[in-house]
């Protein structure tokens, strides 16, 4: 008795063929994956420091609308201008410029984890003697508020007097930015940008600068 034997079944070249294709549909998933991954990550990154350099630029406007007509309103630049103190009525803001958020700095008399811009209430009669915090840190106390999140840095901040407003009207802008030192090119610190492409491998970098008025009340 013959028996027939039907079975089939793919040869190895066909096995090699039909795993080469899955290789290669795979690879080109994961490529546009890890794209899309990149541009989402991408985006974020740029919507984050435009969302804080927008809330430093609306905290200092809010401080002076609402600060009292009679009280002054300065900027204090300390040395190169690294530093300085932004005095608005009763409001402090201690700024540091290119310095990370969220990391420890060395003050003379301690290390502190600090924000590059920190508010914090007046306790002085002038401005300047507000230059104690470079010293001694700030109080740990519920009343200080970093202004930037942890791993932003503050690249330029300024608040400069409009003429002929009386001292009602200010020039506010800040720029603010996010990503390794590497990545960015500075002709001067209010013109931060980044190096050619927005990313380099898996690291993104973004800047942001606004400006804005702000005019205080006139009176009771």
């Amino acid at each position: 008795m013959n028996i027939k034997d039907n079975q089939t079944g793919f040869t190895l070249i066909e096995l090699l063929v039909a795993m080469s294709l899955f290789a290669f549909v795979l690879l080109v998933a994961t490529v546009g994956f890890l794209q899309v991954n990149r541009i989402y990550h991408r985006s974020n990154t740029v919507a984050a420091v435009q969302n804080t350099t927008r809330s430093v630029v609306d905290d200092l406007s809010r401080s002076v609308r609402l600060a009292n007509p009679e009280s002054p309103i300065e900027h204090v630049p300390r040395g190169a201008g690294d530093t300085g103190i932004i005095c608005i009525g009763n409001v402090v803001y201690v700024y540091f410029i290119n310095f990370e958020s969220g990391t420890r700095y060395s003050f003379s008399s301690r290390n502190q984890e600090i924000s590059g811009l920190v508010r914090v209430p007046s306790t002085k009669d002038t401005c300047a003697e507000h230059n104690e915090f470079f010293t001694t840190g700030f109080p740990n106390e519920g009343d200080n508020l970093g202004v930037l999140d942890s791993g932003f840095v503050l690249r330029d901040i300024q608040l400069n007097s409009i003429n002929g407003t009386a001292d009602r009207g200010f020039n506010i802008s800040a720029t603010v930015s996010f990503g390794a030192d590497d990545l960015f090119e500075t002709a001067d610190r209010a013109n931060t940008k980044c190096k050619g492409s927005v990313e380099r491998g898996s690291q993104f970098c973004s800047v942001s600068s606004l400006q804005t008025a702000a005019f205080r009340r006139l009176g009771p």
